[in-house]
């Protein structure tokens, strides 16, 4: 994976984007916590933010940790508190929540 992040065509944002998303998928799905954690961080230094923290909180909602789905929705409704969609988002992540518990 690491190679492949170092041999993509860069003028490709949407290619780029789906290869860290493959990335945090494959961390989420066979690494642990810690080893997703600079995933996460390193992909939100290469991508749009706001998407990256969008995919990683559906992806802790398909596993139902509710318990981060709050906290980086949280984090990312104070980081991006200007940006209506992301208001939508979060209200969205609440009510879904909020149905689970």
């Amino acid at each position: 994976m690491e190679r492949a992040l170092n041999v993509i065509n860069y003028l490709s944002e949407q290619e780029k984007l789906n290869l860290w998303l493959a990335y945090i998928n494959f961390e989420y799905t066979f690494g642990d916590e810690s080893q997703l954690i600079i995933i996460f961080q390193r992909a939100l230094k290469a991508n749009d933010p706001y998407e990256i923290y969008k995919r990683m909180i559906e992806l802790y909602k398909t596993g139902k940790n509710w318990a981060m789905v709050a906290e980086l929705s949280s984090i990312m409704v104070k980081k991006f508190r200007l940006k209506k969609e992301a208001w939508k988002f979060y209200i969205g992540c609440e009510l879904e929540r909020s149905k689970e518990q």
